[in-house]
């Protein structure tokens, strides 16, 4: 029992010592975080609740705040990047608060490239296998899910319905 009580404790201490809380200066709710090693720079984006949006370009030492025109009440949950410069960003909410949003120059410009007016509509992740394809899931509309698909990186496109499966009663 002491052996064990002194691994968990030696083991405590070292995991500690990786961890240093940072303050963002920003008044949100951070939901969506990506990391990426480039030309040895570790690069961090952080996405959260009132259009927050957060790159580190220093591991994390420092926090810069990017701004999207139109974009403020949004609840950023999810964040894509490959080399840090091009970057998705994902919001989540009814109809057109979904939205999804590229900046191919580390976020100084940024493209809207989809949103849904219907009802119902409502992205819940998204996710890149490389800097072009990527995927994006809503919540269920019409009894079935609604995923959409990007192989270009630029245009989104609704996958076909018939296959996707039925959600559960509520």
């Amino acid at each position: 029992m002491r052996i064990f009580l002194i691994c968990v404790l030696a083991t405590a201490s070292v995991a500690a010592s990786w961890w240093n809380v940072q303050s963002t200066g920003i008044d949100a709710n951070l939901r969506g975080i990506a990391a990426v090693v480039h030309r040895g720079n570790t690069i961090l984006w952080a996405t959260g609740s009132k259009g927050t949006i957060l790159r580190s370009t220093d591991a994390g030492q420092t926090w810069s705040p990017i701004h999207i025109d139109g974009a403020e009440t949004l609840d950023f949950r999810g964040v894509q990047t490959f080399d840090g410069k091009a970057v998705y960003v994902m919001s989540s909410g009814e109809g057109e608060a979904s939205r999804i949003y590229k900046s191919a120059d580390g976020g100084e410009n940024w493209k809207l490239q989809y949103t849904d007016k219907r009802k119902g509509f409502f992205l819940d992740a998204l996710v890149c296998s490389d800097s072009s394809r990527c995927f994006a899931l809503s919540d269920p509309i019409d009894g079935k899910f609604l995923l959409l698909a990007t192989t270009d990186g630029e245009r989104w496109n609704e996958l076909p319905r018939e296959h996707m499966p039925v959600s559960l009663p509520q």
